[in-house]
């Protein structure tokens, strides 16, 4: 059984689980925590098992389960699954594998879409390349990251916030980030799934993600059943971290809708 003693939680009520993207860590929703908490809501970030010490080869579908399995070790019978990036790839499943478990979806700059051939091919030698490295990630990679994960600027006019996810990449191992970025880089296409979704559906995305396009989330509006698309201004694929108030007036508008429904189970 993975180690999944790394958590945070706080608050009562319906309860909201999430999951963080590639290189971050449970800090990550600090400000959704907040927020969250003070509107009545019990919310839990969990850390991927990878920066627990667990760097063996694992899928989506076992990240979906760690989930569920934190919730059962915490007496949560149900729950929204929420995460950015790997993390709503990872909710995804939940919402996919583990349906009986959610009351609701929220992935933030995620898509059910699987990566082409070339994509997968470029982030097997990424992955590769940090096999190499015993310790936390290069400077320069985390650099490079940083031009994934904000928009220009963000880089531009928020160094401080940049530098400092910078300086954090730098201390996570690189072994961590080679698991991580294996666990998704091939997943497959879930795309004609999503029908089965019987729950809410929250999408929340970077109107500037340069990853995630807009057009990768068209087949999925398409196809599920009850679907909320939130565009965040100014937001590059960290959207959550970028304009944290935008995302939480999205996932607490969301998350009352679900409260106003009176589904049980928490």
């Amino acid at each position: 059984m993975p180690d999944l003693s790394g958590h945070l939680q706080a608050g009562e009520g319906l309860s909201v689980i999430f999951n963080h993207g590639m290189a971050m860590d449970l800090s990550m929703f600090a400000a959704q925590m907040d927020a969250l908490v003070a509107r009545g809501y019990h919310v839990v970030s969990m850390a991927h098992r990878s920066l627990l010490g667990n760097t063996a080869a694992h899928s989506l579908e076992d990240l979906a389960r760690d989930t569920v399995e934190l919730a059962d070790q915490l007496g949560i019978v149900r729950f929204v699954a929420a995460g950015m990036s790997m993390g709503a790839f990872t909710s995804l499943r939940v919402a996919l594998d583990h349906l009986d478990r959610c009351e609701g979806l929220i992935m933030i700059d995620g898509v059910a879409g699987a990566y082409s051939p070339p994509e997968r091919e470029g982030f097997a030698a990424h992955a590769a390349s940090l096999d190499q490295i015993s310790g936390g990630l290069p400077r320069e990679f985390a650099e490079g990251l940083a031009t994934v994960e904000f928009r220009p600027a963000t880089l531009r006019n928020q160094p401080e916030l940049v530098e400092a996810w910078i300086e954090r990449w730098c201390a996570t191992p690189a072994a961590a980030v080679a698991s991580q970025m294996r666990s998704w880089s091939d997943m497959d296409d879930v795309t004609d799934r999503l029908p089965d979704i019987a729950v809410p559906v929250l999408l929340a995305y970077g109107a500037d993600d340069a990853p995630i396009p807009i057009a990768r989330l068209f087949p999925m509006i398409e196809r599920l059943a009850d679907v909320t698309l939130v565009k965040i201004p100014d937001a590059g694929h960290s959207s959550n971290i970028e304009q944290p108030e935008l995302v939480n007036a999205a996932i607490l508008a969301f998350l009352d809708r679900l409260h106003r429904q009176d589904h049980r189970g928490y």
